[in-house]
């Protein structure tokens, strides 16, 4: 992924970091701007700008742009569905602990009230019907 690319900066240059930095920082509106107008706001040049989408594995700054919006929107609908999480990265052994049964029982719940019971008398219906039934499954034994 390029945004994760360009927080790796360590083999970059020193203007390599400065695009970098300020992609990083401004990706959902980089779209809008021609490599020299993204080489004058992080005060470098349209060939550092077309260096840097070429050592990322880009075809040209157009393919870079197009993957820096991309993977922008995809961040920020994973941000803003993650917000809705009762889990972050602040929280704590105890919260996930106290959190957990509720979320078990909702999605016990939910899934209850999901089923249809024509639908499950008809699956088990068919299962009596067959001449054999496969059941596959994965056991991970910890020792």
């Amino acid at each position: 992924m390029i945004l994760e690319q360009l927080k790796e900066t360590e083999n970059f240059t020193s203007s390599e970091r400065m695009i970098a930095k300020y992609v990083l920082e401004h990706a959902e509106h980089v779209g809008h701007l021609t490599a020299s107008d993204l080489a004058k706001e992080s005060y470098t040049s349209k060939t550092t700008v077309i260096r840097l989408c070429k050592k990322l594995g880009m075809k040209g700054y157009q393919d870079f742009i197009r993957q820096v919006g991309i993977e922008a929107a995809e961040s920020k609908r994973v941000n803003a569905l993650l917000e809705s999480e009762p889990f972050n990265e602040n929280s704590t052994y105890e919260d996930i602990v106290q959190k957990l049964p509720s979320i078990y029982d909702s999605a016990v719940g939910n899934t209850k009230l999901s089923l249809d019971r024509n639908v499950v008398r008809r699956v088990v219906n068919r299962i009596r019907q067959a001449d054999k039934v496969d059941f596959y499954g994965n056991v991970n034994r910890l020792e």
